[in-house]
């Protein structure tokens, strides 16, 4: 499970994405919250590959 500090709410993904895309590039992926449950994963390309 991703660290708690790489959740981000729908709301703020759609107003601030690239704070999505920092998330990302510092922990790897970027979990994306929608009516308060886990909904959607944001994860670097390579490491894709690895999933």
């Amino acid at each position: 499970m991703a660290d708690t500090s790489a959740l981000v709410f729908m709301t703020e993904a759609n107003q601030n994405f690239l704070k999505v895309i920092r998330l990302v590039d510092e922990a790897g992926l970027a979990v994306i919250l929608k009516n308060n449950k886990l909904r959607y994963i944001v994860v670097d390309f390579e490491e894709y590959g690895e999933i």
